[in-house]
């Protein structure tokens, strides 16, 4: 087991602490400048109008036409950039094979948002790298679910989770989430 019972009983905490002190109710949810949030088209304009508000929106359109690099260029660079071979990333995941191979040659286009999140505690991101490369998948975690708030922790704390998904699967487990990646019935 990656944890003393004495460390998993503090990081519990921890973890419980910080969605206790973070969770919001959709309701409550507002965006830049008190802007309600009733749909993720009107977080981003709202965002991006909170960002350059003296900007015309109309140039929405060109900021979405933007390329961004392909999901399997960017998953390319984070391994030539960590060191990480294909093996230690599908076993820091929890991803099968075949999913983390499609991903990486393009086969497949864009990865599932649990993938994603997989990939990025595997690559041991940061809260910032971790918002970026949810971001170049196209997705974001949110502070309106409680499960979302314990990956915002562990990508915060990632030092904590040194042992990838196996060990946010153990956290999950205790709290009741569901878990992430292919191993999810086989916890401990």
């Amino acid at each position: 087991m990656p944890y003393s019972d004495s460390e998993l009983k503090k990081l519990l905490q921890d973890v419980q602490s910080y969605i206790d002190e973070n969770f919001f109710e959709e309701d409550d949810v507002v965006c830049a400048g008190g802007i309600p949030v009733d749909t993720f088209d009107g977080f981003c304009l709202s965002l991006i109008h909170a960002l350059s508000p003296n900007e015309d929106l109309d140039g929405f359109d060109a900021y979405l036409e933007r390329k961004k690099p392909d999901f399997s260029e960017v998953l390319y660079g984070l391994m030539q950039e960590s060191g990480y071979k294909a093996k230690d990333i599908i076993e820091r995941s929890g991803l099968a094979r075949a999913t983390f191979f499609s991903l990486q040659n393009g086969s497949t286009l864009r990865p599932r948002r649990e993938s994603a999140i997989a990939l990025a505690i595997a690559f041991g991101m940061n809260g910032e790298e971790a918002d970026d490369f949810l971001g170049d998948a196209g997705y974001m975690l949110s502070c309106t679910s409680k499960r979302d708030l314990l990956f915002i922790y562990c990508f915060d704390h990632i030092t904590r989770f040194k042992n990838g998904v196996v060990d946010v699967n153990i956290v999950l487990d205790k709290l009741n989430m569901p878990l992430i990646g292919k191993e999810k019935e086989k916890l401990l």
